[in-house]
């Protein structure tokens, strides 16, 4: 009998060590990592895992790297799915891609326990996670490229074709005739590297290949060429300030015979009126007179200027309107303008500040991308929606636009001669985009400081035409 007893609690014992060995032991574990390759680029990762039960398993590999302290600022996210047997050891070979960039790159893997491979693996179960950090020295004969930083149009620095520190470099080295050799030299990386980067670029015809030698697409305006040229935009926001000054009195007037004439109410703040948006001059002398028609006339004749006309901000196509401009905020304006026209209908966005846009993890493996679902304005830059009737909206931006033609033809001139001046063979509506956007930005803060219009709100405006 007490043989039994003691026999019992000895299985007992058994069971619960066991019990307690196969609940410390992880569903699924990982052998050791690799350190990644120092070089820019895609590379592949290879590391063993092990499911260690008997339930088939959904691995999803994410790869994040950045590199923060580069005024790029590039990040490249990866999600990667793989299938797990029960009871099975199995190779993963995730890619990651290192953007072209110096100084610290961070890089993160996480491997992550999912349903099946279409969860959202903010509800999976984290296996595994691991930082690594790269380093990339800066060589000397690249430090010249640096003095100056190399700008892209508004929201370009979303393109994961140009939003690293070398394939913007590459294209101002192209730009003064230095050959792929000569680039790699300068740069401290591989031909292959440089080979690579110059491919992407021609695909997506931001440079041509003429039998071996590569020309750059869009203007390219170096220093030199942005210092005269910000001259000629601080004279022409002068003469605009001053403009629209006196011809303030005349849009008061229009104001003023319209609400004698009952077609407008001096107390209808309410901007889905289509009325209301006269009695508030910011959007008005902003979005709507300097954006809307003096930027249209100046940029492209009159004509529609739809900058991002099937595009998106997570993967953005701006075609005739791109640049590359030399310098930082000194030679950059900070507007953003974007029209969409279709037959019956108008509208667009007016920002005097470049909303911050968040593409949502995943973006990168859609073709086609829809706002909410795969990219959102930050909370701070979201848009006051403002509808305007145009019929009641154009006789006070004649009043404000009296004397204006002149002024933006002689600019349009001046800027064709010093664009040309510089090696230019085309005057481009990207070299025009470029300097309205500066032209357009000193006005407004001068209209400001002189107190002819007052900043209200955060400055974002989707104007809607009201079609009657």
């Amino acid at each position: 009998m007490r043989f039994c007893y003691r026999f019992s609690l000895m299985l007992i014992a058994i069971c619960l060590v066991v019990g307690s060995v196969a609940a410390q032991t992880p569903e699924v574990t990982v052998g050791d990592l690799d350190f990644p390759n120092r070089v820019w680029g895609t590379q592949t990762m290879s590391f063993e895992v092990t499911n260690n039960t008997e339930m088939l398993k959904f691995m999803t590999v994410e790869t994040d790297v950045a590199f923060p302290d580069s005024y790029a600022n590039p990040q490249r996210h990866k999600s990667q799915h793989f299938i797990l047997p029960p009871a099975t050891t199995k190779t993963f070979t995730p890619e990651l891609e290192i953007p072209g960039c110096y100084g610290q790159g961070d890089v993160w893997v996480r491997i992550i326990d999912v349903v099946d491979t279409l969860d959202d693996v903010s509800i999976g179960h984290q296996a595994f996670e691991q930082k690594f950090s790269l380093r990339f020295n800066r060589p000397a004969t690249v430090e010249p490229y640096y003095q100056e930083r190399i700008t892209l149009p508004p929201l370009m620095n979303k393109s994961q074709d140009l939003d690293s520190e070398f394939s913007r470099l590459l294209l101002i080295m192209l730009n003064e005739g230095k050959s792929l050799e000569e680039i790699a030299q300068i740069t401290g990386t591989t031909l292959e590297s440089v080979q690579n980067v110059a491919l992407t670029l021609a695909e997506a015809h931001y440079i041509r290949d003429y039998d071996g030698v590569y020309r750059v697409v869009p203007p390219v305006i170096l220093l030199a060429e942005a210092e005269e040229s910000r001259k000629l935009a601080v004279r022409i926001s002068d003469q605009l300030v001053e403009l629209i000054g006196r011809n303030d009195a005349r849009y008061d007037a229009v104001i003023d015979s319209l609400v004698a004439a009952g077609a407008l109410d001096p107390n209808d703040m309410g901007f889905m009126s289509g009325k209301g948006v006269l009695l508030d001059k910011y959007p008005v002398y902003t979005g709507l007179y300097l954006w809307q028609v003096l930027g249209q006339r100046f940029i492209n004749n009159n004509l529609a200027v739809q900058i991002f006309q099937n595009s998106n901000p997570c993967r953005p196509n701006i075609g005739t309107y791109m640049y590359i401009a030399q310098g930082g905020d000194f030679f950059n304006g900070h507007h953003y303008y974007d029209l969409t026209e279709r037959r019956n209908s108008m509208e667009f966005s007016f920002g005097d500040q470049i909303p911050i846009i968040t593409c949502q993890p995943g973006w990168e493996n859609k073709q086609k991308l829809s706002p909410k679902a795969d990219w959102t304005i930050e909370e701070e830059y979201r848009p006051e929606s403002i509808v305007y009737d145009s019929v009641i909206v154009h006789p006070a931006l004649r009043a404000l636009d009296t004397g204006a033609e002149a002024i933006l033809d002689a600019a349009r001139d001046e800027l064709r001669e010093i664009h040309i001046k510089h090696g230019h063979q085309q005057f481009s509506a990207g070299v025009r985009y470029w300097f309205w956007n500066l032209t357009a930005t000193l006005t407004v803060d001068k209209l400001v400081k002189a107190g002819t219009i007052t900043k209200k709100g955060n400055g974002q405006y989707r104007f809607i035409r009201k079609n009657r």
